[in-house]
Order: C-alpha cells, then sequence, then structure tokens
C-alpha cells in the first residue's frame, strides 16, 4: 500500500477481458512502466476476478496528467487494440478526490 496523500484525482477502468495473450501482458507492462514517466502521476493499482472483470485504479496530482496521458500516442494504439482484441467491454470514471484518510500507511 502507497500513501496518496499528493493524488488528488483517480481514473478507474472497469473492464471485461475476452482475450490473456502475452501480446496484451507485453503491451500491460509498456503501458505502466511509459504512464510511470508522466510528471502528474501517483500510483496504479490493480484488481481482477475469476470472471475475468478488472479493476485498475490510477491516480493523479491533476487533471491535465490524465489528459496528456488520454492523448499519448501509445496509449491511443493500446486502446485500440484493446477494444479490438482484449475487452469484451470497458468503462471508464474520472473523479476528483475530495477526501482522503489513511491508516498505518
Amino acid at each position: 500500500m502507497k500513501n496518496l496523500d499528493n493524488a488528488k484525482w483517480i481514473v478507474l477502468f472497469i473492464s471485461e477481458k475476452r482475450d490473456h495473450s502475452a501480446e496484451y501482458k507485453n503491451t500491460l507492462d509498456r503501458m505502466i512502466e511509459k504512464v510511470k514517466k508522466l510528471p502528474g502521476f501517483v500510483h496504479v493499482q490493480t484488481f481482477a476476478n475469476e470472471q475475468n472483470q478488472n479493476i485498475t485504479i490510477s491516480y493523479w496530482k491533476d487533471r491535465t496528467s490524465i489528459s496528456e496521458w488520454a492523448r499519448n500516442n501509445d496509449h491511443i494504439e493500446a486502446q485500440k487494440k484493446g477494444i479490438a482484441k482484449w475487452y469484451s467491454k470497458y468503462q471508464i470514471i474520472v473523479s476528483e478526490i475530495q477526501n482522503y484518510y489513511d491508516f498505518g500507511v
């Protein structure tokens, strides 16, 4: 667990996958490494269940950084592949963090 005091925004990516190929995993790893280099990026967590449902939560310092990531060419290409190959459906929720509390972090 990471202290998220400096996170002011979250992006929830809720998806159902239909493909678990090596290409998916390689693309995911590349995107995570790339997003970690952005100045406004704070942290990412992914959770999955046995029904191929996933929730990825990314934490950001500001809305501008989220917009920059959305316009990143590599990210756009990965999204296109995701729609064509990997996901049966998904939702994206962008929200400002109103309060943050932690215990023992």
